[in-house]
């Protein structure tokens, strides 16, 4: 099996903060892969730096075998790359139609109908703005933005399910399922439950480094790495 998005000791410094530490893992083609970790281990930075936020001053970042060492964010996003971060981040002024036209850079490639289908809701408020939303609803909208461009083979997602209400955390559960089928998921799991579900590989980080790896079956029979890494949660 192809791996689509490969790190090789990566390390990345913010503001003079040693963040990653020689973070390495793949993700295979047709696949999600969780990230989970508590508070500040790295997780939101390791996404950062795929897309180019952060760059790393060593190590390396490849998509379909290709380094995006030095490639600006923007181009990044436009070899097929879709980024949900952990906050709703919305354009409340645009209605929920155009905040979805906003998540691809070709609009030909703005397959509205699949985010629909994904999250019925927003069909029924596609005329309305933004800031008329909930602020769940708002979340949702952001998740759908990163999925709506059929041209992307990787989806990176960011504590998708956090401060979401139980039922629309259904929902998001729904879309994962359903995007999964079209798209290799690099998914920040704000739950152990949501990496247990979905996910076929996983790593845990503490500190910007990454302790463990492997397959989900790994996490799911060793209650130790959950107890020494997780706690009672995943933060």
């Amino acid at each position: 099996m192809k791996n689509i998005l490969e790190l090789q000791n990566v390390h990345v410094e913010i503001e003079e903060a040693y963040v990653l530490q020689g973070v390495s893992f793949q993700v295979p083609e047709g696949q999600l892969v969780a990230i989970l970790g508590r508070n500040g281990a790295g997780k939101t930075t390791t996404l950062e730096s795929i897309l180019g936020l952060w760059p790393p001053f060593d190590g390396d970042v490849a998509f379909k075998g290709e380094s995006l060492l030095g490639v600006p964010p923007y181009k990044i996003a436009q070899k097929g790359i879709g980024y949900s971060p952990d906050s709703a981040r919305i354009f409340s002024n645009l209605t929920v139609e155009e905040n979805l036209r906003m998540g691809t850079l070709n609009q030909d490639s703005a397959d509205l109908e699949y985010a629909y289908e994904l999250f019925p809701l927003l069909k029924d408020h596609s005329a309305n703005l933004g800031k008329s939303l909930s602020g769940g609803e708002q979340k949702l909208l952001a998740l759908a933005r990163a999925m709506v461009d059929k041209s992307n083979e990787l989806l990176l997602i960011d504590e998708p399910t956090e401060g979401l209400s139980p039922e629309n955390s259904q929902k998001v559960y729904r879309a994962l399922d359903k995007v999964k089928e079209r798209a290799s998921v690099l998914l920040v799991a704000d739950n152990l439950q949501l990496a247990e579900k979905f996910a076929e590989k996983f790593l845990v980080m503490a500190n910007g480094v990454v302790e463990e790896k492997g397959n989900i079956e790994k996490l799911i029979e060793n209650s130790e790495i959950a107890e020494k890494y997780l706690g009672t949660g995943v933060q």
